[in-house]
């Protein structure tokens, strides 16, 4: 596959535009590889999990640590290694528009800008997220949005070139609206990269638990996948390259 992807993820084209009180906080889950049970009695999706009180936090909420590993040294070593992929499968520039779903404290947008120069549009759905990539991030090429606000800007044309989740989509309630949310926001034929873990992990009030969504099906339904591998020794901790993807997808309808 790794002839293929280079065929078929060509240079980027340049874009044109397409014709009641919240509960008190589940622990973030602290290792990978862990039987999830599905939400049973009176679980509720709750997401203002992910609503950072400062940058720090953002990046914890973001990249999770464990014993091997802290969120700092995760936050360099998986951001380095990420642009590096992205930039030997694809050719992205300055011209081009990029999604960066789940964007969190807009650690790749930051990383993607400085690197290619590119423009990024980051979708999240927690305020906190979003004013801390906004400040993290501190570039007019980049804006931080709402799903909603990423909706109304899809409906006036906007279309991207390119689109990465990283650590986002297994924590989604629903998965198939926001992968096509995130299908009809590319052009078509436009790549789109996935990082993501193999378990669902939908943050409820009682905690972290799994639906049992095959994210890979839902991803099929729009998108022709390309590639798959797992991050490099070195990169990722034993746990999180067992527990964890990266794959290549082609926009398709």
């Amino acid at each position: 596959m790794g002839g293929l992807i280079k065929t078929v993820l060509r240079s980027l084209r340049k874009s044109a535009p397409a014709a009641a009180a919240a509960p008190e906080a589940p622990p973030l889950i602290q290792a990978w590889g862990v039987a999830i049970p599905k939400p049973e009695g009176g679980a509720v999706y709750w997401p203002g999990i992910f609503e950072a009180r400062d940058l720090e936090n953002a990046k914890e909420i973001a990249l999770t640590p464990d014993d091997a590993m802290t969120t700092a040294q995760r936050w360099g070593v998986e951001t380095e290694f990420t642009v590096e992929h992205i930039a030997s499968r694809i050719g992205v520039n300055e011209r081009n528009r990029v999604i960066d779903f789940g964007c969190g404290p807009g650690r790749m947008s930051r990383a993607l800008i400085e690197r290619f120069g590119c423009s990024v549009v980051g979708v999240d759905i927690a305020q906190g997220m979003r004013e801390q990539a906004t400040a993290y991030v501190g570039s007019p090429r980049f804006q931080a949005v709402s799903p909603q606000e990423f909706d109304a800007m899809v409906a006036q044309g906007f279309a991207a070139d390119f689109g990465l989740a990283c650590w986002s989509l297994q924590h989604c309630i629903y998965p198939a609206l926001e992968i096509a949310r995130i299908a009809n926001s590319l052009l078509l034929e436009a790549p789109f990269l996935l990082i993501n873990g193999t378990l669902r992990l939908v943050p409820t009030n009682v905690g972290w638990h799994s639906d049992g969504e095959d994210l890979d099906a839902r991803m099929a339904e729009r998108f022709t996948q390309l590639e798959r591998l797992q991050f490099p020794e070195g990169v990722a901790t034993p746990e999180v390259i067992r527990a964890s993807s990266i794959s290549w997808w082609q926009r398709r309808l």
